[in-house]
C-alpha cells in the first residue's frame, strides 16, 4: 500500500473511532456547553469579535474555537453536538496525518504508521478527540508547528512562514499556553544530540510574520473595543494568575504523572516495558527521540508546578507519546525479555478486567460499582461492556504475543479501536442517562404552567439552556432569584438548593413544584403555582 493510501486509511479510521458518538453524547460539563452557548449567543447578536456569555462580556479563551462552531451553526445549520464538536473531530483527523507524516519523515514508514495508529486509540484522545473545546485544536496547532519548524532545518523557504502561522493558530485558540508548548518543544532540542527545532526557526523574520498576520489583528481589534486595560486583565487573569494562584481543579504535584499512565491506556501499559533497565539507552538513543522525551520531561514538570491541573492539558504532548511508543514497542517486541513482560501484563490484566466484568453482571455477587451508579441501567451495561471488552482484547492479544501469533501493540490496539466502537453503543446512551439533559428538557415542557416565566441559577445554567430553556435569564445569587420571583407571579427558578436561596427568603406563596437531577445535582423548580 502507497503512503497516501496508508494515509487514507488512518483517516478513515480515525474518524470511524471518533466520529459516530458526536451527534447523539450530550454535551458535558463544564467545557462542552459553556462554548456551545456562548456559540449560539453570537450566532444570534452578530457580535463574533467580542462573545458574550449570558450578556457578559466573554475574554477567558481566544476566540477560534467559538468561530468555528457559529459557522456551523448559522452556515450549515449543524444540530448543536455536531457544530460544537467538528472541528475537534477534524484536529485530531488532520493530527493523526500529520503525526504519520512526522514520524515516516523523522524516523521510518512503521514507526510513522503505528504511531498514527496509536494516537486516536488512546483513551484520552477517544474521550477529547471530537470533545466541543479547545484541546484537539491546540494539539494540532502546536504539533504542526514543530513539524514545520524541523522542515525549517532542512528546507527553509517557506517553512518558518508555515510555522508561524501555525502557532498563531494556537494562540488564537488558547492564548499564551501555546507558545510555553512550542518553547519547551525548543529548549528540548538545545543539548547538541538532540535533533529538534531550533532558535533559528523561532528568529526567523518569515516565523513572525506568520504569528503576527493571525494574532495581530484580532488582539488589535478586541483592544480597540473592549479596551486595552479590560483585555489586559482578562489575558492576565487567564494565564499568569491561573499559573501562579490556581483558583480551580486543585491537585498534587504528581498528578500529571498518574494522568499520563491513564490517559495514554492502554499503550501506557504496554510501554511499560520501555523503563526496563538498560532498554531506553540501547533502543531509544537516536537524537529525536531524545529531543521527544525531553519535550515531554521539561512539559510534564512545567504543567505540575501549578496547583490547578487537568489531564486534558497534556493533550498536546500525545503525539510525542505516540511516536515515542511506535519507537520503542517493535524493539521490545524483538527483545525477549520485554515480549514476556509486556505479553504478561497484558494478560494479567485482561484476567483482573475479566473478573470485575464478571462481578458487575453477577447479581448474587454484589456490585463494585456505587449504588447511585449501579441504579442506572446503561450506566451498569456500560461498566460491563468496557470490563469485558478490556479482557478480551488484552488478554487474548496478550497470549497470543506470549505463544509468537500476534506482536505486543496487538491487544491493545483491539482494545483502542473495540473502545471506539463502543461509544455509541454503549458509552453515549450511559453518559446521557447519567447526566438527562435530553430528559430535562423533555420533562420540564410538561410541568411548566402556561405562561410561565422560567429564571435559572449559575450551576448548569449552560445545558439547562441548550436542552430545556433557551434564553431563560440568569439569577446570579439568592437575592435575585427573590427579587425576580416578587416581580412577576408567573416566575419561577430552576436551580439547586443552595443557589436558590432559603424557603422564607422567596416570596409569600412561593413552594417548590418540581425536583429532578442533572448529572450529580439535584434541581428544584420553585413559584406560585396558578390560582394561588
Amino acid at each position: 500500500m502507497t503512503s497516501s493510501g496508508r494515509g487514507l486509511m488512518l483517516a478513515l479510521l480515525t474518524l470511524a473511532i471518533l466520529g459516530p458518538s458526536i451527534p447523539g453524547r450530550e454535551l458535558l460539563p463544564p467545557d462542552e456547553p459553556r462554548f456551545a452557548s456562548i456559540a449560539d449567543q453570537m450566532v444570534r447578536d452578530g457580535q463574533w469579535l467580542l462573545p458574550r456569555d449570558a450578556g457578559a462580556l466573554y475574554l477567558d479563551k481566544p476566540p477560534l474555537l467559538l468561530w468555528l462552531q457559529a459557522a456551523a451553526t448559522a452556515g450549515a445549520g449543524l444540530g448543536r453536538e455536531i457544530a460544537a464538536r467538528w472541528a475537534s473531530l477534524a484536529a485530531s483527523v488532520a493530527l493523526t496525518l500529520l503525526v504519520y507524516q512526522a514520524g515516516r519523515r523523522w524516523f521510518d514508514e512503521a514507526t510513522g504508521f503505528l504511531a498514527a495508529l496509536i494516537l486516536p486509540t488512546s483513551l484520552l484522545m477517544l474521550e477529547r478527540g471530537a470533545w466541543g473545546s479547545t484541546d484537539a485544536l491546540l494539539a494540532l496547532w502546536i504539533f504542526a508547528t514543530l513539524a514545520a519548524a524541523e522542515r525549517a532545518e532542512r528546507r527553509p523557504r517557506l517553512a518558518p512562514l508555515i510555522a508561524g502561522l501555525a502557532l498563531g493558530l494556537g494562540v488564537l485558540t488558547k492564548g499564551p499556553v501555546a507558545l510555553l508548548l512550542v518553547l519547551l518543544a525548543v529548549a528540548a532540542g538545545l543539548p547538541r544530540r538532540n535533533q529538534g527545532p531550533s532558535w533559528r526557526t523561532l528568529t526567523d523574520p518569515l516565523f513572525f510574520l506568520g504569528l503576527g498576520a493571525v494574532v495581530v489583528p484580532w488582539v488589535v481589534a478586541v483592544g480597540q473595543r473592549a479596551g486595552w486595560e479590560v483585555f489586559a486583565r482578562a489575558a492576565w487573569h487567564h494565564s499568569g494568575d491561573r499559573f501562579l494562584e490556581s483558583w480551580d481543579n486543585l491537585e498534587p504535584w504528581w498528578y500529571h504523572l498518574e494522568n499520563i499512565f491513564t490517559g495514554f491506556f492502554p499503550w501506557s501499559l504496554a510501554a511499560l516495558g520501555m523503563l526496563w533497565p538498560g532498554f531506553a539507552r540501547r533502543h531509544l538513543a537516536d537524537g529525536r527521540s531524545r529531543w521527544l522525551a525531553l519535550w515531554l520531561l521539561l512539559a510534564v514538570v512545567v504543567f505540575s508546578l501549578p496547583a490547578g491541573k487537568r489531564g486534558v492539558y497534556l493533550l498536546p504532548l500525545y503525539p510525542a507519546l505516540a511516536l515515542l511508543a511506535a519507537r520503542a514497542l517493535p524493539a521490545l517486541d524483538r527483545w525477549a525479555p520485554g515480549r514476556r513482560l509486556g505479553a504478561g501484563l497484558l494478560v494479567g490484566l485482561g484476567l483482573l478486567a475479566l473478573g470485575v466484568g464478571l462481578w458487575i453482571l453477577l447479581p448474587a455477587a454484589g456490585s463494585p460499582l456505587p449504588p447511585a451508579v449501579a441504579s442506572l441501567p446503561a450506566v451498569h451495561a456500560a461498566a460491563a461492556g468496557v470490563m469485558l471488552t478490556l479482557a478480551l482484547c488484552l488478554g487474548l492479544g496478550g497470549a497470543a504475543t506470549l505463544f509468537g501469533r500476534a506482536p505486543l501493540w496487538a491487544g491493545p490496539l483491539a482494545f483502542g479501536l473495540a473502545t471506539g466502537a463502543l461509544w455509541p453503543l454503549l458509552l453515549t446512551p450511559a453518559v446521557n442517562q447519567a447526566q438527562g439533559a435530553r430528559r430535562l428538557g423533555r420533562e420540564i415542557t410538561r410541568v411548566l404552567p402556561a405562561g410561565a416565566e422560567v429564571g435559572i441559577t449559575p450551576n448548569k445554567r449552560d445545558l439547562v439552556r441548550l436542552y430545556a430553556l433557551p434564553g431563560a435569564p440568569l439569577l446570579d445569587d439568592p437575592a435575585a432569584v427573590a427579587r425576580y420571583l416578587a416581580a412577576n407571579p408567573r416566575a419561577m427558578a430552576l436551580g439547586t438548593a443552595e443557589e436558590l436561596g432559603p424557603p422564607r427568603a422567596w416570596p409569600p406563596g412561593t413552594r417548590i413544584a418540581w425536583s429532578t437531577r442533572l448529572g450529580r445535582d439535584d434541581l428544584l423548580l420553585v413559584g406560585r403555582p396558578p390560582g394561588d
